[in-house]
C-alpha cells in the first residue's frame, strides 16, 4: 500500500537524497518511514541501499522516534547492508532526542566492531546522549577520550559543558568552557547558554553576566536561552535589578520573552522584595497572551505575601481557577505565609482547611505557617492545636513548627509549655536552632525565672548555636530582673566577640541592669557616640522624647539633657517651659510594659524639681527651669555615693575597662582639687626654713577626701573617724613610698589606669595592698607579671626583694632558677645578698661551663658590688660537678614517667581514707599508673570528693615551685590543700585553695620553694577533678645507671 510513495526502479538503487522520504521528513510523518522502507524490502521491487536507511534515519530524528530508528537500524542485516559511520551517527542522534542514553552507549561502542573508527560527530552524539541522561562522569570521559586526531567540534564541548552544569559541576563546566579558545573553537550560543546556566548554579553571578556580556564581543546573538539562563543565575543570587535590567535589554537584541522568563524575574522581585514589579510583571506576561503558569503565579504571590500584602496576594490566588491554573501546594503555602506575615489567622485557617476539599495535602510548611499566623495574632491555644494536627497527620515537624509553637507559648506567658517544647525536639531528632532558644529564654525571661534564662543562653555555645542580638538582649534583661548587674557587664562586653552589634534594646537592658550606677552615664553617652539615642531632642533643645527608653537609660538621658542640653541655653533671670514627652498608653511601645512617666515624676521630685503632667496631652511631663537649676547634680562627690557600693562589690577583673571608664568620665574632672591634702615625703630634699630635717623631700597632692574614703577602706577610717589625727587635720603624710608612687596611686583613683615604670608600678602595688584597694593591687601585679620575663627577672627579683612583694619574689626567683641561660645571659642588676640565695639553691638548672660561658660574656664590672656578684657566681661555676642533675619542669609527674618509665622507677600513689570508696576510680583500666604520673590530661581525669591522694618519689626529689590546674578551680565551691614532705612524717602546708580567689585555668600557683619526695593532695569539700599538674626542679641523682 506504501509502493506508491516511492518510484518503481526495480534492479537499481535508489539515489542519495531521495525526495519522497525527504517529504516524509518534511510532512513529519516520520512515523511511516519504517512501514515504508519495510513494505519495499519485503516486495522486493527495489533495492534498498544505505542512502534509503539514512534518509529515513535522518526523519526518525526529526520526528523522535527511537524506537523507529532502532528498527530501521535492525532492517540491516535483512537487506544485506552493512551500517556505514553515518547511519550509526543518525541513529544515535535518534536516540538522543528519546534519551536513551544507555543504548546510543551501546550502539557507540559496537562502532570499532564494525572495523568502523568513531568521528567527531560519534563522540558528539554519544556525548549528547549522556547529557541527556544526565550522565556527567561518561559524558566527561567521553569527552576526555576523543583521540587526537579527532578534535573536539563546538558541539561536543556543547553538550559536555551542559552535562557538567545539570550535575551541579559548575567549576569544571566553566573550565571546559574556557577551554574553548584555547582549542582554537568559537563559542556559540548554545554553548555561552550552558556556561551562563553553569555560573548561575554555582551562585557566580558575576561571571555569568560576563560570560553574557562577551556574547556581544563574539558577535553571538543571545537568544531567549541565553536571557533566561542570565536572568536565571541574577535571580538565584538575589540580584532582582540586574534581572529587570536583563529583561529589559531584551528587545534590543529582537527576543521576546516567553513565560520562563517571566516566569523568572517574577521569582527575582519575590526574592528582593519588588512586589509591586513582581505584580507588573504577572499583568504584563497577561497582556502579552502568554500561558500563565503555577509558577509564576506562585512568585507574584510570595512576593506580596513577603511583604505582608495580603490582600493582593489572596486576589491573586483567587483568580488562578479563572486562568485555569490549580492552585497546587506551594500556592496555598504562599498564600497561608502571606496570612501569617500580616497576623491574618482566620484566613490562613480557612485556606488550609480548604487544602483538603481542593485535594491538596498540606505538608508541614502549610502547617506551620498556619501556627506562625496564629502566634502573631495572639492565639496561642489555636497554634497548640494546629501544631497537634500537624502531629495526628504523621508529618515530621521542623525546627521552624517548634519555634513557631515556641513563640506563640512564649508571647502568651506559658513558659512552661513554651520550656517543655523546647526540651521534647532533641528526643524527636531536631537540633534548636537560634530562634528556638530566643524565644525559649524570653519565655523563662518574661516569667521571672531568670535563672533559666541565663542557663539557656549559657548552653547556647556549647550546642555550637552563636547567640543573637537578640538573644544577648534577653540575657541582660533577664540579668537586670535577677539584679545581676556585673554579669550583664559582662555579657554586653562579649557581644563584639560574638560578631553581635548592641542595639537600643541592649543598651536598654543594659543600663536597666546597672540602674542608678553612674557606670551607666558612660554607657549611655557610648551608646548615642554610636547614633542610638539620636532622636531625644530631635523636635527642639527644650524637650525631650523618652518613646524609645526604659526605666535606666532614662534617668541618664534625663541628667545628660539637663546637663549638656538645658544648662548651657537656659537663661539665668527667665524661666524657660521645657518638656518630657513619656507617652501614654498606645504611644508607648509594645514591648514596654512600664509606667515611665511615673518614674519620671518620681525622679524629678527627687532632684527637688517641680513638675506636672500637661492637661492637653497626658503623655508630656512640663516643667519651668532657668540657668543653674541642677547644681546639686553637677557636683561629682554626690555621684560617689552610688560608686562606693560599685566599688565593693566589682571584684572581678571583667568589669576593670568599665571602671576606668568611669573614673575617667566622672572623677576625672576632680584631679586637683579637694578637701583633704596628701603630703609625701622622702629623702633627697636640701634644708631649709620649711624643712627642718635635712635631705627630706617634701610633696603635696589635694584631693576630694569622698575619693579617699570610698576607694580605700584604710582611709575611709581616717577621714571619718573623729579621732584619728588625718580626719581631724584633713591631712596624711606618707614617709613609707615615693612621691611617685603616691601620685601613680592617686591618679589612678581619678582616671582608672596606671602609668609609670616597672619600679614604680611595683611599689605602686605594695601602696595599693597597704591601704586595701584590692583592684589596684590586682592590676599592678598582673601589669608585672606581664613584663616577666627571663630577661627581666632580676630586675623584678631585685626590685620585689626591696618594696617586699614576697608574690613577685617568688615568682622572679623561680624563672631565674628555671631559666638561667637566659635569665643571666647580662650582668643582673642584682645585690651579693640576692646572689647568694640564687647560688645557694640546690634549684639552679645550670652547669658549672655553662655558667662560666655566660660569666665571661658580660661587660667589665664597674663597681665593687658587681665585681662581688661576679665573684659568687664564678665560685660557684668553679665548684665543678654537683650530685644532682636539675631539670626544671611545669609538670614534674608527667616528666617523671617520660623519662623513666622503661626503668622500673614509678611513682607510687596512695588512696584514702580506708573507707572511702574507690571502685568507680580502680575499675577504670591504667587508672592508678595514670594517676600516678598526671596523665589524667591524656587519657582520663576522676572526680573525687573528700578524699587524699599521697604521692611517692622514692628516687628523685623534686625541688617544688608551685601548681598549675587543667581547669577552672571555683574556690567557693571546692576545698582543697595540698602538703609537702622530705619523709611522709613531717608535713608542710604548700597550697590552701580558701586562701585564693577563683584559680584560672593553666594559672600558675606559686608556694614556698621546698625540697619534697611526698605530695598530698586532700579534698575538704566540693568536688575536684584529678588533673593538675606540680611544676618545679627535678633532681636527678648523679650516680651510675640512674
Amino acid at each position: 500500500m506504501f509502493v506508491g510513495l516511492l518510484p518503481a526502479l526495480p534492479g537499481k538503487d535508489v539515489p542519495r537524497g531521495n525526495p519522497q522520504l525527504r517529504e516524509l521528513k518534511e510532512e513529519r510523518r516520520a512515523d511511516l518511514v519504517y512501514e515504508v522502507i519495510d513494505v519495499l524490502r519485503a516486495e522486493g521491487g527495489l533495492r534498498l541501499g544505505l542512502a534509503h536507511f539514512t534518509a529515513g534515519m535522518s526523519a526518525c530524528a526529526a520526528g523522535k522516534l527511537w524506537q523507529s530508528a532502532l528498527s530501521l537500524f535492525a532492517l540491516l542485516p535483512d537487506c544485506h547492508l552493512e551500517p556505514d559511520l553515518i547511519l550509526y551517527n543518525a541513529t544515535m542522534s535518534s536516540l538522543e532526542k528519546g534519551r536513551q542514553w544507555q543504548r546510543a552507549l551501546g550502539l557507540f561502542l559496537e562502532i570499532p566492531n564494525a572495523k568502523l573508527a568513531p568521528d567527531v560527530f560519534s563522540y558528539g552524539a554519544a556525548i549528547g546522549c549522556c547529557e541527556k541522561g544526565e550522565q556527567w562522569q561518561l559524558a566527561l570521559a567521553l569527552f576526555t577520550a576523543l583521540p587526537r586526531t579527532t578534535a573536539p567540534n563546538v558541539i561536543s564541548y556543547s553538550s559536555t559543558i551542559s552535562a557538567l552544569e545539570k550535575a551541579s559541576r559548575w567549576e569544571l563546566a566553566v573550565s571546559l568552557f574556557n577551554d574553548m579558545p584555547r582549542a582554537k573553537i568559537v563559542p556559540n550560543v548554545v554553548s555561552y547558554s550552558v556556561a551562563i546556566n553553569a555560573c548561575g548554579t554555582g551562585g557566580q553571578w558575576q561571571l555569568a553576566l560576563s560570560h553574557f556580556e562577551a556574547m556581544a564581543q563574539t558577535k553571538v546573538l543571545p537568544n531567549v536561552i541565553s536571557f533566561s539562563a542570565a536572568i536565571r543565575a541574577s535571580d538565584m543570587a538575589g540580584q532582582w535589578q540586574m534581572a529587570l535590567q536583563l529583561f529589559a535589554s531584551m528587545p534590543n537584541s529582537s527576543v521576546r520573552a516567553d513565560r520562563i522568563i517571566f516566569s523568572a524575574v517574577i521569582c527575582a522581585c519575590d526574592k528582593g522584595g519588588q512586589w509591586q514589579l513582581a505584580l507588573q510583571l504577572f499583568s504584563e506576561m497577561q497582556d502579552a497572551k502568554l500561558p500563565t503558569d503555577a509558577t509564576s503565579c506562585n512568585a507574584a504571590i510570595s512576593a506580596c505575601g513577603m511583604n505582608a500584602q495580603w490582600q493582593p496576594a489572596l486576589a491573586l490566588f483567587s483568580s488562578m481557577t479563572t486562568l485555569k491554573v490549580a492552585p497546587n501546594l506551594i500556592a496555598y503555602n504562599a498564600a497561608i505565609s502571606s496570612c501569617e506575615k500580616a497576623g491574618q489567622w482566620l484566613l490562613a485557617l480557612h485556606l488550609l482547611r480548604e487544602m483538603a476539599s481542593s485535594q491538596v495535602s498540606p505538608d508541614v510548611i502549610s502547617y506551620t505557617a498556619g501556627i506562625g499566623a496564629c502566634e502573631k495574632a495572639g492565639h496561642w491555644r489555636v497554634a497548640v492545636s494546629v501544631f497537634q494536627s500537624l502531629q495526628q497527620q504523621r508529618l515530621e515537624p521542623t525546627v521552624i513548627s517548634y519555634s513557631a509553637i515556641i513563640s506563640a507559648c512564649q508571647k502568651a506567658g506559658q513558659w512552661q509549655l513554651a520550656l517543655h517544647l523546647f526540651s521534647e525536639m532533641p528526643a524527636v531528632g531536631l537540633s534548636p536552632n537560634v530562634i528556638s532558644y530566643n524565644a525559649t529564654i524570653s519565655a523563662c525571661e518574661r516569667a521571672g525565672r531568670w535563672q533559666l534564662a541565663l542557663y539557656l543562653f549559657g548552653v547556647m555555645p556549647r550546642a555550637h548555636i552563636s547567640p543573637s542580638t537578640s538573644s544577648f538582649n534577653t540575657a541582660l534583661s533577664a540579668c537586670g530582673k535577677g539584679q545581676q548587674w556585673l554579669l550583664a557587664l559582662r555579657l554586653f562586653n562579649s557581644m563584639p566577640e560574638a560578631h553581635t552589634t548592641p542595639s537600643v534594646v541592649s543598651f536598654n537592658a543594659l543600663l536597666d541592669a546597672l540602674q542608678d550606677r553612674p557606670m551607666g552615664r558612660a554607657m549611655f553617652l557610648r551608646a548615642r557616640e554610636a547614633g542610638l539615642y539620636s532622636c531625644l531632642c530631635i523636635d527642639s533643645p527644650f524637650t525631650l522624647d523618652l518613646h524609645e527608653l526604659s526605666y535606666g537609660p532614662t534617668v541618664h538621658a534625663v541628667a545628660w539633657w539637663f546637663m549638656e542640653v538645658l544648662e548651657p541655653i537656659l537663661s539665668p533671670t527667665e524661666t524657660q517651659t521645657c518638656i518630657i514627652i513619656t507617652g501614654w498608653g498606645k504611644t508607648r511601645p509594645s514591648w514596654s510594659a512600664t509606667n515611665l512617666q511615673a518614674f519620671v515624676l518620681d525622679l524629678l521630685k527627687q532632684w527637688g524639681l517641680s513638675a506636672a503632667v500637661q492637661k492637653s496631652n497626658r503623655g508630656r511631663v512640663q516643667m519651668d527651669l532657668r540657668q543653674g537649676f541642677l547644681s546639686v547634680y553637677n557636683r561629682p562627690v554626690d555621684c560617689y555615693a552610688a560608686w562606693k557600693a560599685y566599688g565593693k562589690e566589682a571584684v572581678d577583673r571583667d568589669v576593670d575597662d568599665s571602671f576606668a571608664e568611669f573614673t575617667r568620665d566622672v572623677l576625672g574632672r576632680c584631679w586637683g582639687e579637694g578637701d583633704f591634702k596628701v603630703v609625701v615625703e622622702e629623702p633627697g630634699g636640701e634644708m631649709s626654713e620649711g624643712n627642718a630635717e635635712a635631705g627630706l623631700a617634701r610633696k603635696e597632692f589635694r584631693v576630694l577626701s569622698a575619693v579617699l574614703g570610698t576607694a580605700s577602706p584604710v582611709f575611709e577610717q581616717m577621714v571619718k573617724q573623729g579621732h584619728f589625727l588625718e580626719g581631724t587635720e584633713a591631712q596624711v603624710t606618707i614617709t613609707d613610698f615615693s612621691s611617685a608612687a603616691v601620685e601613680a596611686f592617686l591618679l589612678f583613683l581619678h582616671f582608672g589606669s596606671v602609668d609609670g615604670s616597672l619600679a614604680t608600678v611595683l611599689e605602686l602595688g605594695v601602696l595599693a595592698d597597704k591601704y586595701a584597694v584590692g583592684r589596684l593591687h590586682r592590676l599592678c601585679t598582673s601589669t608585672v607579671l606581664d613584663e616577666l620575663m627571663p630577661w627581666t627577672a632580676c630586675v623584678i627579683f631585685d626590685l620585689a626583694d626591696r618594696f617586699h612583694n614576697v608574690d613577685l619574689r617568688n615568682h622572679s626567683l623561680t624563672l631565674i632558677l628555671t631559666e638561667p641561660i637566659d635569665s643571666l645571659k647580662q650582668r643582673p642588676c642584682l645585690s651579693p645578698k640576692l646572689v647568694e640565695e640564687i647560688v645557694a639553691s640546690d634549684a639552679l638548672c645550670i652547669g658549672g661551663d655553662h655558667l662560666q660561658e655566660l660569666v665571661t660574656g658580660w661587660d667589665a664590672a664597674s663597681t665593687e658590688e658587681d665585681k662581688e656578684v661576679q665573684r659568687l657566681f664564678e665560685a660557684y661555676a668553679a665548684a665543678g660537678a654537683r650530685s644532682h642533675r636539675r631539670e626544671a619542669t611545669g609538670d614534674a609527674l608527667f616528666e617523671l614517667k617520660e623519662r623513666y618509665w622503661g626503668e622500673g622507677r614509678q611513682v607510687a600513689v596512695l588512696l584514702g581514707p580506708r573507707d572511702k570508696d574507690w571502685s568507680h576510680a580502680l575499675g577504670e583500666p591504667g587508672f592508678l599508673e595514670a594517676l600516678a604520673h598526671n596523665d589524667n590530661f591524656h587519657t582520663y581525669s576522676i572526680l573525687i570528693e573528700e578524699c587524699w591522694i599521697v604521692w611517692m618519689m622514692p628516687f628523685v626529689s623534686l625541688y617544688l615551685t608551685g601548681f598549675s590546674f587543667n581547669r577552672k578551680i571555683l574556690t567557693d565551691e571546692v576545698h582543697f590543700k595540698v602538703f609537702c614532705s622530705q619523709d611522709g612524717q613531717k608535713w608542710h602546708l604548700c597550697l590552701d585553695s580558701s586562701e585564693h580567689s577563683n584559680i584560672e585555668e593553666d594559672e600558675n600557683v606559686f608556694c614556698d620553694h621546698r625540697h619534697v619526695k611526698w605530695l598530698k593532695l586532700h579534698v575538704l569539700s566540693g568536688s575536684f577533678y584529678t588533673d593538675f599538674c606540680v611544676s618545679g626542679v627535678v633532681m636527678q641523682p648523679l650516680t651510675p645507671g640512674f
